[in-house]
């Protein structure tokens, strides 16, 4: 049997009272199931704290975070502080994903690969869809410093094997946190 490692996924909250429960529902029926989830209550002044907590009693991988706002960045920082997984990725609490998202991922995976990322399906109102990205598969060691992305190929969604990526970057730990945005 082959091994499966342990995804975390951090979920920040905000203002997404409409939307989250959509999202959770998306997170827990995936079909690969050892998963910790990381759920982020960003000082959301609606009622999402609670919906979290109320997630939180029904399944047991589900830990819950209640903070005072730090904007989207702070809230994936303190997710990160806190993931047990082998690999960490986020998803948008406005946002879901397919069942077979997460397994489907999983099985990009091997010892050559650092980073798998996808892409998204942007879905309309009456939910006709408009773009899909495919599967890429990243060896950190390949990254060019200085490379950014552009819309054309701006991948959204990915797994990160935390232990390759630390090992490289042990000298400089503070890189996997996000940046605070800061907004004039």
């Amino acid at each position: 049997m082959q091994i499966q490692p342990k995804i975390s996924i951090i979920v920040p909250v905000y203002k997404v009272e409409p939307y989250l429960g959509t999202c959770l529902e998306s997170v827990l029926s995936q079909t690969y199931q050892n998963l910790e989830i990381i759920l982020v209550d960003d000082g959301s002044p609606d009622q999402c704290g609670t919906i979290c907590d109320q997630y939180a009693l029904k399944d047991n991988r589900i830990r819950v975070i209640h903070q005072e706002n730090q904007g989207l960045s702070g809230a994936r920082n303190s997710g990160i502080d806190l993931v047990t997984g082998e690999y960490i990725t986020f998803i948008d609490s406005d946002d879901f994903i397919d069942i077979c998202m997460i397994e489907l991922m999983v099985e990009q995976l091997d010892d050559m690969t650092d980073i798998v990322a996808c892409g998204t399906v942007y879905c309309d109102e009456s939910g006709q869809k408009s773009k899909w990205f495919s599967f890429l598969k990243i060896k950190i060691t390949r990254l060019q410093h200085g490379e950014s992305c552009t819309p054309e190929n701006y991948l959204r969604v990915f797994v990160i094997r935390l232990e390759n990526i630390m090992k490289m970057f042990l000298q400089h730990i503070n890189w996997l946190h996000y940046q605070e945005e800061r907004f004039c």
